[in-house]
């Protein structure tokens, strides 16, 4: 992922790397200086450790470490890369958030932990703001944001009207509601209630895992609806094989998958991030855009939005899309609603696709010229 950071920031006309000759062409006169033992090794490493797959999935700097073995990262490589001054010329962009992105408080030289600048999903939609303009665009044809990012699409649309033409929101709301706030910060202090948490001050390596992981736990419950667990598990209980006769062990499918998706989740989230994302979305509310949510709604401009909802959400609810689609209306906007009955709830624009795309599919087509 820096690689592509750092190459398709360098030139607005730089194509996608397809290949690891491309990539080796491209860094070789910005390694010739960094003492790599084997730069032939390391960039065919890097390649594969991830850059290949750049689109859709970021290196793993475990995995990444894990192949380069002794050999620099690449936060390792951007750090030397910006000592020498080099990286600025290229990407300013990059070189500014270089200390954020790595947690760096530039007044301690510690990592900010649990103390980083509080965080709002407008400074979200701001951030894809400038990172827009570092790369040349202007205008959005479209934002389009599920969840959090359906948050963020609204308040993009309300921060810089003049920078977007249509606007897709998908199981989002103006406010997040009591129960969801309930939820989320029953997450956050089921993080903080782990000793390793340490006032956000653990170390690599020594993060609260425990934490995490129930706190995964409890956001999977809720982004499914009922009917599914039922449907998918019933009351399904683990082979006797696969049982170790602990007390109180796993023995419920239902368990044993929950247990699952935790564990892969605690290794690819900081918790600390966890902390600010979630409460950025209790913060969430587009009435303080204007003192009330029509209010803020007003200062929207795009030719046409697009509001999806699941009938089975408990976290945005359809009523919460209803309330979209009326606002938008009542203030200007013209609004396709649209109500998609799938049994996935809040997880459904994830795993729905057969439902979700010709919804999303006809919206767009219809807005080409």
């Amino acid at each position: 992922l820096k690689i592509r950071e750092f190459y398709e920031g360098s030139s607005k006309t730089q194509p996608v790397l397809h290949d690891i000759d491309e990539l080796k062409n491209l860094v070789e006169d910005k390694l010739k200086d960094i003492n790599i033992q084997d730069k032939d090794k390391f960039i065919k490493e890097c390649f594969e450790a991830g850059a290949n797959d750049y689109i859709s999935k970021p290196v793993n700097r475990a995995e990444l470490e894990a192949r380069l073995g002794s050999q620099p990262t690449l936060l390792d490589l951007n750090d030397e890369l910006l000592r020498k001054n080099e990286l600025e010329s290229i990407s300013p962009m990059f070189a500014t958030y270089n200390h954020k992105i790595k947690k760096i408080n530039p007044e301690t030289g510690e990592k900010y932990g649990a103390e980083f600048p509080n965080l709002t999903v407008e400074d979200i939609a701001s951030a894809g703001r400038e990172l827009m303009r570092e790369l040349g665009v202007e205008r959005l044809h479209t934002a389009v944001g599920s969840s959090m990012g359906g948050m963020a699409s609204l308040v993009y649309a309300i921060l810089f009207p003049e920078g977007i033409d249509y606007l897709i929101s998908i199981s989002a709301a103006a406010q997040a509601l009591p129960l969801t706030i309930a939820l989320r910060s029953l997450q956050r202090e089921i993080i903080r209630s782990d000793p390793a948490w340490n006032n956000g001050r653990y170390k690599t390596g020594q993060e609260p895992l425990t934490g995490m992981a129930l706190a995964r736990k409890l956001g999977l419950v809720s982004y499914r609806a009922a009917d599914e667990w039922n449907s998918k598990f019933d009351r399904s209980k683990l082979p006797q094989e696969k049982l170790t006769g602990k007390p109180f062990e796993i023995e419920f499918e239902i368990e044993n998958y929950l247990e699952y998706n935790a564990q892969k989740f605690i290794h690819s989230f900081d918790a600390n991030s966890y902390q600010h994302l979630s409460r950025s979305m209790d913060w969430f509310d587009i009435a303080e855009h204007g003192g009330s949510v029509n209010a803020g709604m007003a200062k929207i401009r795009v030719k046409k939005a697009l509001v999806i909802g699941v009938t089975t959400d408990i976290l945005f609810p359809p009523r919460q899309q209803r309330e979209l689609a009326k606002s938008l209306t009542e203030t200007g906007t013209e609004v396709d609603h649209v109500e998609i009955d799938s049994v996935n709830g809040h997880d459904a624009f994830l795993i729905d696709d057969a439902q979700f795309s010709p919804v999303v599919n006809k919206f767009l087509s219809a807005t080409w010229d």
